[in-house]
Protein backbone atom coordinates (compact mmCIF):
# COMPACT_ATOMS: atom_id res chain seq x y z
CA UNK A 1 0.00 0.00 0.00
CA UNK A 2 3.06 2.40 0.71
CA UNK A 3 3.66 2.07 -3.22
CA UNK A 4 0.45 3.76 -3.96
CA UNK A 5 0.31 6.54 -1.58
CA UNK A 6 -0.69 4.58 1.76
CA UNK A 7 0.63 2.64 4.77
CA UNK A 8 -0.63 0.46 7.70
CA UNK A 9 0.00 -2.30 9.63
CA UNK A 10 0.99 -5.84 8.27
CA UNK A 11 -2.30 -7.07 8.15
CA UNK A 12 -4.35 -3.89 7.66
CA UNK A 13 -3.42 -1.23 5.42
CA UNK A 14 -5.19 1.42 3.20
CA UNK A 15 -4.52 4.15 0.49
CA UNK A 16 -5.82 7.06 -0.92
CA UNK A 17 -4.17 8.05 -4.36
CA UNK A 18 -3.92 11.74 -4.69
CA UNK A 19 -6.47 13.45 -7.35
CA UNK A 20 -8.63 10.58 -7.44
CA UNK A 21 -11.58 10.93 -5.15
CA UNK A 22 -14.71 8.85 -6.73
CA UNK A 23 -14.81 5.44 -6.10
CA UNK A 24 -15.08 4.90 -9.65
CA UNK A 25 -12.07 6.83 -10.36
CA UNK A 26 -9.84 4.76 -7.44
CA UNK A 27 -11.23 1.10 -9.02
CA UNK A 28 -9.85 2.35 -12.73
CA UNK A 29 -6.61 3.75 -11.23
CA UNK A 30 -5.94 0.49 -9.10
CA UNK A 31 -6.66 -1.54 -12.73
CA UNK A 32 -4.36 0.40 -14.79
CA UNK A 33 -1.54 0.37 -11.58
CA UNK A 34 -2.27 -3.32 -11.18
CA UNK A 35 -2.15 -3.64 -15.26
CA UNK A 36 1.53 -1.62 -15.41
CA UNK A 37 2.45 -3.83 -12.28
CA UNK A 38 1.88 -7.29 -13.93
CA UNK A 39 3.77 -5.93 -17.01
CA UNK A 40 2.41 -7.59 -19.77
CA UNK A 41 2.35 -11.26 -17.59
CA UNK A 42 -1.34 -13.18 -17.89
CA UNK A 43 -3.37 -12.44 -15.40
CA UNK A 44 -5.25 -15.34 -13.11
CA UNK A 45 -8.68 -16.27 -15.08
CA UNK A 46 -11.16 -18.64 -14.10
CA UNK A 47 -9.60 -21.33 -17.03
CA UNK A 48 -6.17 -21.32 -15.47
CA UNK A 49 -8.07 -22.59 -12.14
CA UNK A 50 -9.33 -25.84 -14.01
CA UNK A 51 -8.06 -29.13 -14.82
CA UNK A 52 -9.03 -31.89 -17.67
CA UNK A 53 -10.07 -34.67 -16.20
CA UNK A 54 -11.14 -38.36 -17.79
CA UNK A 55 -14.11 -39.57 -15.66
CA UNK A 56 -13.51 -43.17 -14.95
CA UNK A 57 -17.08 -43.54 -13.57
CA UNK A 58 -20.28 -41.33 -13.35
CA UNK A 59 -19.87 -38.10 -11.10
CA UNK A 60 -23.05 -35.98 -10.77
CA UNK A 61 -23.52 -32.49 -12.61
CA UNK A 62 -20.17 -33.19 -13.85
CA UNK A 63 -20.24 -36.17 -16.52
CA UNK A 64 -20.23 -39.54 -17.62
CA UNK A 65 -18.10 -42.62 -17.01
CA UNK A 66 -15.20 -42.05 -20.14
CA UNK A 67 -16.14 -38.18 -21.06
CA UNK A 68 -13.44 -35.49 -21.15
CA UNK A 69 -14.34 -32.64 -18.38
CA UNK A 70 -13.08 -29.94 -17.47
CA UNK A 71 -13.28 -29.36 -13.13
CA UNK A 72 -12.40 -26.86 -10.75
CA UNK A 73 -8.69 -27.37 -9.99
CA UNK A 74 -9.03 -28.12 -6.00
CA UNK A 75 -12.55 -30.41 -6.76
CA UNK A 76 -10.37 -32.40 -8.92
CA UNK A 77 -6.97 -33.05 -6.86
CA UNK A 78 -9.12 -32.85 -3.39
CA UNK A 79 -12.46 -35.32 -4.70
CA UNK A 80 -12.48 -36.53 -8.12
CA UNK A 81 -8.36 -38.04 -8.25
CA UNK A 82 -8.38 -39.16 -4.63
CA UNK A 83 -11.58 -40.91 -4.71
CA UNK A 84 -10.57 -42.68 -7.94
CA UNK A 85 -13.69 -40.72 -9.78
CA UNK A 86 -11.39 -39.25 -12.18
CA UNK A 87 -7.58 -39.32 -13.51
CA UNK A 88 -5.94 -36.16 -15.12
CA UNK A 89 -6.41 -35.85 -18.53
CA UNK A 90 -2.60 -36.56 -19.61
CA UNK A 91 -1.29 -37.42 -23.25
CA UNK A 92 -0.90 -41.34 -21.92
CA UNK A 93 -4.55 -41.01 -20.42
CA UNK A 94 -5.47 -39.70 -23.55
CA UNK A 95 -4.67 -42.16 -25.39
CA UNK A 96 -5.53 -45.00 -23.19
CA UNK A 97 -8.94 -43.46 -23.81
CA UNK A 98 -9.21 -43.20 -27.41
CA UNK A 99 -8.06 -46.84 -27.35
CA UNK A 100 -10.17 -48.08 -24.88
CA UNK A 101 -12.90 -46.41 -26.87
CA UNK A 102 -12.06 -47.60 -30.26
CA UNK A 103 -11.82 -51.91 -28.31
CA UNK A 104 -15.92 -50.64 -26.65
CA UNK A 105 -16.51 -50.02 -30.73
CA UNK A 106 -15.38 -52.92 -31.97
CA UNK A 107 -16.76 -54.81 -29.26
CA UNK A 108 -20.02 -53.24 -29.88
CA UNK A 109 -19.85 -54.03 -33.72
CA UNK A 110 -18.83 -57.85 -33.14
CA UNK A 111 -22.59 -57.93 -30.97
CA UNK A 112 -23.97 -56.27 -33.49
CA UNK A 113 -23.04 -58.23 -36.55
CA UNK A 114 -23.96 -61.50 -34.24
CA UNK A 115 -27.35 -60.60 -33.63
CA UNK A 116 -27.48 -59.72 -36.89
CA UNK A 117 -26.79 -63.15 -38.20
CA UNK A 118 -29.01 -65.05 -35.69
CA UNK A 119 -32.13 -62.37 -36.47
CA UNK A 120 -31.06 -63.75 -40.40
CA UNK A 121 -31.47 -66.75 -39.36
CA UNK A 122 -34.55 -66.90 -37.38
CA UNK A 123 -36.37 -64.89 -40.02
CA UNK A 124 -38.98 -67.09 -41.24
CA UNK A 125 -38.75 -69.57 -38.62
CA UNK A 126 -41.79 -69.97 -35.90
CA UNK A 127 -40.39 -71.03 -32.28
CA UNK A 128 -43.04 -73.09 -30.54
CA UNK A 129 -43.61 -73.05 -26.70
CA UNK A 130 -46.70 -74.59 -24.95
CA UNK A 131 -48.34 -73.12 -21.65
CA UNK A 132 -50.39 -74.39 -19.75
CA UNK A 133 -53.89 -72.47 -19.52
CA UNK A 134 -57.34 -72.82 -17.97
CA UNK A 135 -60.51 -74.37 -18.64
CA UNK A 136 -61.45 -70.18 -20.13
CA UNK A 137 -57.97 -69.91 -21.56
CA UNK A 138 -56.56 -68.20 -18.71
CA UNK A 139 -52.65 -68.37 -19.05
CA UNK A 140 -50.80 -69.75 -16.16
CA UNK A 141 -47.88 -68.12 -15.23
CA UNK A 142 -45.14 -66.68 -18.31
CA UNK A 143 -43.15 -67.70 -20.42
CA UNK A 144 -39.58 -66.04 -19.83
CA UNK A 145 -36.56 -65.27 -22.03
CA UNK A 146 -34.76 -68.34 -20.43
CA UNK A 147 -37.60 -70.74 -22.23
CA UNK A 148 -37.25 -69.08 -25.10
CA UNK A 149 -33.88 -69.27 -25.71
CA UNK A 150 -34.14 -73.19 -24.53
CA UNK A 151 -36.17 -73.54 -27.13
CA UNK A 152 -34.43 -71.88 -30.12
CA UNK A 153 -31.44 -73.98 -29.22
CA UNK A 154 -33.56 -77.01 -29.25
CA UNK A 155 -35.31 -76.49 -32.53
CA UNK A 156 -32.57 -74.59 -34.37
CA UNK A 157 -29.66 -75.63 -33.04
CA UNK A 158 -29.13 -71.61 -32.46
CA UNK A 159 -27.09 -70.59 -29.32
CA UNK A 160 -28.53 -67.27 -28.02
CA UNK A 161 -28.45 -65.28 -25.12
CA UNK A 162 -31.92 -65.14 -22.84
CA UNK A 163 -30.68 -61.57 -21.40
CA UNK A 164 -30.49 -60.26 -25.54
Amino acid sequence: MEKIGGGGHLSVAGAQPKGVNSLKRQSRWLRSYFDELLDGEERISKKENTMKLILLQDVKNLGKKGDLVEANDGYARNFIIPKKLGVEASPKNLNDLRQQKLNEEKHQAEILAEAENIASALKDKVVRLSIRVGKEGKVFGQISTKEIAEEVKKQFGLEIDKKR
